[in-house]
């Protein structure tokens, strides 16, 4: 099956950038895996649209794509816990094809980003700690789940619509866990969130809850009719649907600093 990412659907796959992510993403670059030939060139055709394709046989193809979209594809990570980068890598575009091995992992197509950024952007990184409020997610009552979340009893095998699916004011998730959400609401909320729910295994769920910006600008209600403006909002939505209570607090919180990066020499 083709793999397919573009801007939207990357929101549903970030993982929360934590010490132990990166760490282990710094250890994997001390021997990095390339693509084994690259092309990269101008993007100038002025369309939205970015996508990067990853089908099983090993053509690698980012279109009309931005230097810090591929920075947050490469390391997983959403765009605020990315410090530094330049004003040209929002507005300079890029289509890059690329060849890896036939059915590459997803982590291995990352390290192979990696590569590429380090190679052909003289892309240079450290990570940092900063300070920075962060939610912690907690069951609400013990041993009770909300009635938008029960045990998945049955695994999800593609061509199933599996994992966490993502839309303005809604959550859909078949046969994911926990940390499938946490993940989801860190780039919603642009704050980290750090589960400790103690909840294993894997969950069905639906989550419905008005987003702050549609009652900060009841103008997007013509692009979003659907979405209920007194409807709740995303913690109320969590504890309500979920039985998943949302806390706010400060924590130490690793970043990816940005030390170097350069427009790639086109070929």
């Amino acid at each position: 099956m083709r793999r397919v990412w573009t801007p939207t659907a990357l929101l549903t796959t970030f993982v929360v950038g934590t010490s132990v992510a990166l760490l282990s993403q710094q250890q994997a670059d001390q021997n990095p895996i390339a693509f084994e030939v690259a092309s990269i060139k101008p993007n100038t055709s002025g369309v939205e649209q970015m996508m990067i394709r990853t089908p099983p046989s090993g053509i690698i193809t980012a279109t009309n794509i931005t230097t810090r979209l591929l920075i947050r594809y490469a390391y997983d990570l959403p765009e605020f816990l990315i410090i530094g980068a330049p004003n040209w890598s929002v507005t300079d575009h890029f289509d890059v094809v690329a060849k890896a091995p036939a059915n590459a992992t997803l982590s291995q197509l990352r390290g192979m980003f990696r590569a590429l950024l380090a190679d052909r952007f003289a892309f240079a990184s450290h990570t940092s700690t900063q300070e920075m409020p962060v939610d912690i997610v907690t069951v609400e009552s013990p041993g009770r789940l909300g009635p938008s979340l029960t045990i998945s009893t049955q695994r999800c095998e593609p061509p199933a619509p599996c994992g966490v699916r993502w839309a303005f004011g809604h959550i859909d998730a078949r046969d994911a866990t926990i940390g499938d959400l946490v993940s989801n609401l860190t780039v919603l909320s642009k704050r980290v969130v750090i589960d400790r729910t103690g909840l294993g295994g894997r969950y069905n769920f639906s989550l419905t809850y008005t987003p702050d910006a549609i009652t900060l600008q009841s103008s997007l209600l013509s692009e979003f009719p659907k979405i209920d403006p007194d409807g709740p909002s995303l913690a109320t939505a969590l504890r309500e649907q979920l039985g998943l209570k949302l806390e706010s607090t400060k924590g130490a919180v690793d970043v990816l600093m940005i030390d170097h990066v350069e427009r790639p020499t086109p070929d």
